[in-house]
Formats: structure tokens, sequence, C-alpha cells
């Protein structure tokens, strides 16, 4: 799932981009090429998981925007009235008001107020900070790649010679050589990620 180690929210505070520009394929690269860093097999390993609780400011309208994904949703009230958890979906970061024609309307939107809306959820965070500074550059380190293809876009790939160090020329130049030092300067020398 796209967005577990580091939220959009992190990227944006750390580069000025459009968020609808931010891609869910660079937070899955980014995170897979992480968990391959650390000889891990799911994100499950890194993360913990940790109860929080915001309180939101209701607008009125369908969905309700938190700060972490959520992995189980543990309750909702609205106006200091307790509502039934069913009533309510959670795709990611998004808490989404259930479409129903037996419902009160109160149940299919969330009304507008000042912090009117408390939200209790479980999410998988990562157990180090350090992950998701990691994951944050590297995903900014893929949208500058993205900015400048063009003259320089097979660098990715690059067919450049075996060199004396042993090493061929997409583990010294563009995208992979880039991801690889930042994680080395990061993590430490664990090991890298090969690409053939």
């Amino acid at each position: 799932m796209a967005w577990t180690i580091a939220t959009k929210q992190d990227v944006l505070s750390l580069f000025t981009i459009d968020v609808d520009s931010l891609k869910d394929e660079w937070s899955v690269f980014a995170e897979s090429f992480l968990l391959n860093y650390l000889g891990k097999t799911s994100v499950s390993d890194i993360t913990t998981k940790s109860t929080f609780e915001e309180k939101k400011s209701g607008t009125g309208g369908k969905v309700l925007l938190l700060q972490y994904p959520i992995s189980d949703l543990v309750s909702i009230s609205i106006d200091e009235v307790s509502q039934d958890i069913n009533n309510y979906s959670a795709v990611g970061r998004e808490l989404i008001a259930k479409e129903s024609t037996t419902l009160p309307d109160e149940w299919t939107y969330f009304p507008e107020g000042n912090r009117n809306i408390v939200v209790t959820y479980d999410s998988n965070i990562p157990d180090q900070k350090i992950y998701t500074f990691a994951v944050v550059m590297m995903i900014i380190a893929q949208i500058l790649y993205e900015g400048r293809k063009g003259a320089d876009a097979d660098l990715e790939w690059g067919t450049v010679a075996q060199g004396y160090d042993g090493t061929t020329g997409n583990q010294r130049f563009g995208l992979i050589g880039n991801l690889n030092a930042i994680l080395d300067e990061l993590i430490g020398k664990k090991g890298r990620v090969k690409i053939r």
C-alpha cells in the first residue's frame, strides 16, 4: 500500500509540489527499495501499531482526511455523540461516510463545525523516524529525476561499460545510484539494491 512509511504531508513538508502531482507508484517504489535495502519482506517488519485520536472540523462533505493511514477504526463521535463505525469506511487516510437511504442524514456526511468530530483509529507507523525521512528523500529524488527527463533520462538504466571498481554504469549514475546513496548516508552501508 502506498504512503505507509511516509505520507504525502511528509513529502510536502520538505518539497513544494502540488499534492495531486504526487504519484502512488513513487511511494510504492521508495518503500520497496527501502525494504530490499534492509533485507525485509513486508512493511509490517519496520512499522509499529499505534492508536491516534484526532479532533477534526467537519466541512459538510462525505470525506474526512486524517493524519495517518487507517488500519482499524476504533470510534467516531460527532458533536459529542458516539457514532456506529459501520456507517463509515476507511481507505488509506480517508474516512468516508457511507451512502444510505435508511440511515439519518448525519451519518451520510460530516456536518460543518469547529473540531466537532473526534476519530480514534489504529495506524501502522515506522518504528524509526529515519525510515520516514529516507522514503521522503527517495520520493523527492524521483520527482527531481522526472523533472529532468530528456537529454539525461537514459542515465537511469545507463549502459556504460564496467568500470575498474567492478560496477556498471547504472550503479554509478542516475536514479538508482542516487537512491542507493541516500540509503547509504541515512541508514548505513547494509547493502545495495542491484538493478541488472
